[in-house]
């Protein structure tokens, strides 16, 4: 179910972007989802969490493009045909 805040809520400024709710607008509609959804919230907000906290225990860094490249080395043999597959 997707929800479009902005033609729900109105903002008190006149710049185009997406309006963000307030506290009190959050509330509100979270009371009025069914239990299960909320649930669901509940463990999407608990991964939020999780992916965004700083430390060295957070298991979900955000991985740096091209971190490894120059420390894998491929044997220069590495796309030739395996003996071991030949047909006979």
């Amino acid at each position: 179910m997707a929800l479009n805040f902005e033609k729900r809520h109105s903002c008190n400024s006149n710049k185009s972007y997406l309006c963000l709710m307030t506290d009190s607008m959050l509330r509100l509609e979270l009371n009025s989802m069914p239990k299960d959804l909320r649930d669901e919230v509940e463990l999407f907000i608990e991964f939020i969490k999780t992916k965004y906290q700083k430390g060295p225990n957070n298991p979900h860094k955000i991985r740096e493009f091209g971190l490894l490249n120059g420390k894998i080395k491929l044997a220069p043999d590495f796309d030739e045909p395996v003996e071991d597959f030949e047909e006979s």
